[in-house]
């Protein structure tokens, strides 16, 4: 654990100094406690070849940290009567194709959709590799792909995370609200959160006001990659934005002139149920697109982090201690990331009082017989590619970690 800066000066150059020894371009920064957004700024530059300065109120693609707007949509109409968690997706849209070999006997629910216990392997390279500025619509983007939404075992046993299940929720929305899903996020989250310049495409106005996202030499730029299903990766938002996203989930709910959603939804949204782990008393890993962790020194966080090509996101917040913190970078450099995460985290809870962690259980030899060996991860995230997972996790398993992405 690194020693806290003791102030937001010292604290933003130790920042400034990480961004410049990995060549990340700009940071847009964010530390939010109970009275609100205590500092949003930005460092560095937005443009490298223009020299445009980055500054609180510039957009950065904030990944897979869009997802929570599709589970926040999905709790809100369950607050309205509208939806049920439990409901399996087949009922809800029959148009959307999926492939569940036990569908007749274990169907795909909603709560699976965003607990990534679908069983689906992650996406196919044909959607990762789609960028049409059109842009497509849900429904357009769903198809490009559908067998990629095959599951590999049984529903609700094993996560692995997802990138397709939180778009379908969306699809749900869609059908249920007859509203467009982006339209539907941004009146009834967005604006009342505090967040207007948040966008999930491209304007000309989101345009202007967008970091540019760079290879690891902090010089050459990726184009703009118009992700095939937007609710799972293609939110823009500034870390001003970000800050009262945060401090919505700090306050329980409260947007700038009322509540929003109730604590109960987002108590929900932040523990996990779906999984055999889950179920049987486990209580970190993914609730609906918001994950549970618990770090070195005890405290248990919920969030979720974001990657595209060229940038990297963590919004994280502790709701007993009701503070939190958001970075992100326009630079794919994982090792910055982590640096800039463990500065902010330090900073954030210099002052609390360290969790009391429980005493260790002992085990009866016998028991421990039976577990003794060495494990790999079955619940590859990327069926092609599982068995790279195995090697790695095999050959290296003190660097086998899980990556909430």
């Amino acid at each position: 654990m690194i020693a806290p800066a003791k102030s937001v000066s010292e604290l933003k150059q130790r920042i400034t100094k990480i961004l410049e020894e990995h060549n990340v371009p700009a940071a847009g920064l964010a530390i939010v406690y109970a009275d609100g957004v205590v500092w949003a700024d930005g460092i560095g530059k937005a443009d490298v070849e223009t020299g445009r300065e980055v500054t609180s109120d510039t957009l950065f693609r904030i990944g897979s940290i869009s997802k929570t707007f599709a589970a926040l949509a999905a709790l809100k109409l369950v607050e309205e009567g509208r939806l049920r968690l439990e409901t399996p997706v087949r009922d809800l849209v029959p148009e959307v194709q999926f492939f569940n070999p036990w569908e007749s006997n274990n169907p795909i629910r909603v709560v699976q959709l965003l607990e990534h216990t679908t069983g689906w392997g992650d996406w196919h390279m044909k959607e990762y590799a789609s960028s049409d500025p059109k842009p497509l619509t849900l429904a357009e983007g769903l198809a490009v792909c559908p067998e990629s939404r095959t599951s590999r075992w049984p529903p609700g046993t094993r996560m692995s995370y997802c990138n397709s299940g939180p778009a379908v929720v969306a699809a749900i929305v869609e059908k249920i609200t007859r509203q467009r899903f982006e339209d539907y996020v941004t009146t009834n989250f967005f604006r009342p959160i505090g967040m207007p310049t948040a966008d999930y495409l491209l304007s000309m106005q989101t345009a202007a006001s967008l970091a540019r996202q760079y290879h690891d030499d902090g010089r050459t730029p990726y184009p703009y990659w118009h992700i095939v299903l937007r609710p799972a990766g293609s939110v823009n938002a500034s870390a001003r934005e970000m800050g009262q996203y945060l401090k919505f989930f700090i306050r329980r709910g409260q947007g700038l002139k009322g509540r929003i959603i109730s604590e109960r939804s987002l108590v929900r949204m932040e523990t996990p149920a779906s999984y055999w782990g889950a179920q049987g008393g486990l209580k970190t890993g993914y609730g609906l697109c918001n994950y549970t962790i618990l770090d070195d020194l005890g405290f248990v966080w919920h969030g979720h982090n974001g990657g595209v090509d060229g940038g990297l996101s963590e919004m994280a917040y502790l709701t007993e201690s009701r503070t939190g913190y958001f970075y992100s970078i326009n630079s794919g450099d994982g090792e910055a990331a982590a640096q800039i995460g463990s500065e902010l985290k330090a900073f954030v809870t210099r002052d609390l009082p360290k969790p009391a962690l429980p005493a260790a259980v002992p085990i009866s030899p016998i028991l421990a017989k039976d577990y003794h060996g060495w494990y790999r991860s079955d619940s590859p995230r990327s069926q092609s590619t599982a068995w790279l997972e195995s090697l790695f996790s095999c050959s290296m398993p003190h660097l086998s970690r899980t990556n909430f992405s």
